[in-house]
């Protein structure tokens, strides 16, 4: 007597659930693995633009002009840069902010990090969701000189404070919104710019 017998309907569907499973877990690793790579792509690219910038002040006392990241692989920051680099999967500049018109007194650049349990976007103060307190939430990383990174859409937006955030005077005199004003350790807060005077070093922050 042959006792053999097949697969039953139900096999056949728990086996492929599982094989099915398998592969969109595998397909998820590997999406996380690309946009790391992608991440690491853009802190470099930003480094590189932090040391172009500080060589371009030794040399002129004063920051590039602000339009200076706009054309992606352009050479107007040779010979500190020879590329301009940007991001790495929209093609698109990386957000420059001068701390001042004259671009003299520091600056901010920033870009949008895909992996948000990246460790480095805590670092500098920013949460999962809600970027680093301003009204475009997908810049959650950068680098600055001469203010904390307070991550901010672009030139011109509206920032949206986080919970205990309070505008303050920074080591350099200018006014900015800190996120953590008393861990930056700022003696005087307010609700405005206009309501500080960041002439006097006693309202300035230690960071």
């Amino acid at each position: 007597m042959n006792t053999k017998r097949g697969f039953t309907l139900a096999e056949v569907l728990i086996t492929i659930a599982i094989i099915a499973l398998l592969f969109i877990i595998a397909l998820w690793n590997w999406r996380n693995q690309i946009g790391r790579g992608y991440d690491a792509r853009r802190k470099s690219d930003l480094a590189r633009i932090k040391i172009a910038f500080e060589d371009y002040y030794n040399d002129k006392n004063c920051y590039p002009p602000d339009t200076i990241l706009e054309n992606c692989g352009g050479g107007e920051l040779q010979p500190y840069m020879k590329e301009i680099p940007c991001d790495p999967t929209k093609r698109t500049p990386y957000a420059y902010i001068p701390l001042a018109p004259d671009g003299c007194s520091g600056y901010r650049v920033l870009a949008p990090l895909q992996d948000t349990s990246d460790p480095d976007i805590a670092k500098i103060g920013c949460s999962v969701g809600g970027g680093c307190g301003y009204a475009d939430v997908s810049y959650n990383y950068g680098i600055s000189s001469g203010a904390p990174v307070l991550l901010t859409g672009g030139a011109g937006s509206t920032p949206t404070p986080l919970p205990g955030a309070a505008w303050a005077c920074t080591n350099s005199g200018d006014c900015n919104l800190y996120a953590d004003p008393v861990g930056s350790g700022c003696p005087v807060t307010a609700s405005s710019c206009g309501d500080l005077d960041c002439s006097i070093l006693a309202n300035r922050c230690a960071l």
